[in-house]
């Protein structure tokens, strides 16, 4: 039950919260195991959190969220200018931009809205990841043969 002297979770709140965890791939199940360690072991359920609750607990989704896509935008980055048959590097060894997002938005059904890299959702940047890994990994098999 929510403490008399707060306020439940509002329907605002209760909407963002849903979009952060869907976007993480989080379910019922693990959405309530997180209630349960917000609400200080009160509730499992989303809908007795407290306004300050939800609202800790949507910012620290937020933040695995953010965490979560800059690791991986880092990791597309960081294997796309090392590749070793054709870098995607200017010609002061930076990163190019253009030629990284040109080839992300081209990467086949992997990205089928042929977003660029920083617009990607989280669910949408794993199987990139996977992708760009992938051809990194033959690559570099095929400079040992």
């Amino acid at each position: 039950m929510i403490p008399n002297y707060e306020k439940p979770r509002t329907a605002e709140q209760n909407r963002k919260l849903w979009q952060v965890a869907n976007e993480l791939g989080l379910d019922q199940e693990q959405i309530g195991d997180l209630a349960w360690s917000f609400s200080s072991e009160r509730t499992r359920s989303t809908k007795e959190l407290t306004i300050r609750e939800c609202n800790e607990l949507i910012e620290y989704l937020a933040g695995r969220l953010s965490e979560g896509k800059k690791a991986m935008r880092g990791k597309i980055i960081h294997l796309l200018c090392t590749l070793p048959e054709s870098p995607m590097v200017d010609s002061k060894g930076a990163a190019d931009f253009e030629r990284i997002n040109t080839f992300i938005q081209n990467i086949g059904s992997n990205n089928p809205k042929k977003k660029i890299l920083n617009y990607l959702y989280y669910q949408e940047l794993v199987p990139v990841v996977s992708q760009v890994q992938a051809m990194y990994d033959k690559q570099m098999k095929s400079l040992t043969k």
